[in-house]
């Protein structure tokens, strides 16, 4: 059992994954920054600031339902 006090990011990426798992949009639209870029490595998806971002987020399931990634880990990814 981890008992260290969570680090920030750690907070910030369990705030995300509750977000997303309860589909608050809201919520995840007032976590991300307005430089926020998202980009799929593809290059065919390009998007900059947080509604952009978080439009991104709500049709990513039904564009590919069977890739949905754990936003846990993909949060603490991006906060290293």
């Amino acid at each position: 059992m981890n008992t260290h006090p969570a680090t920030r990011p750690q907070k910030l990426a369990d705030t995300c994954a509750t977000a997303c798992s309860a589909s608050d949009y809201e919520c995840l639209t007032e976590l991300l920054d307005e430089k926020i870029r998202m980009r799929h490595t593809s290059g065919d998806v390009d998007h900059t600031g947080a509604a952009s971002a978080t439009q991104m987020m709500k049709d990513f399931p039904a564009i590919l339902p069977a890739r949905q990634g754990n936003q846990r880990t993909l949060a603490h990814q991006a906060g290293r």
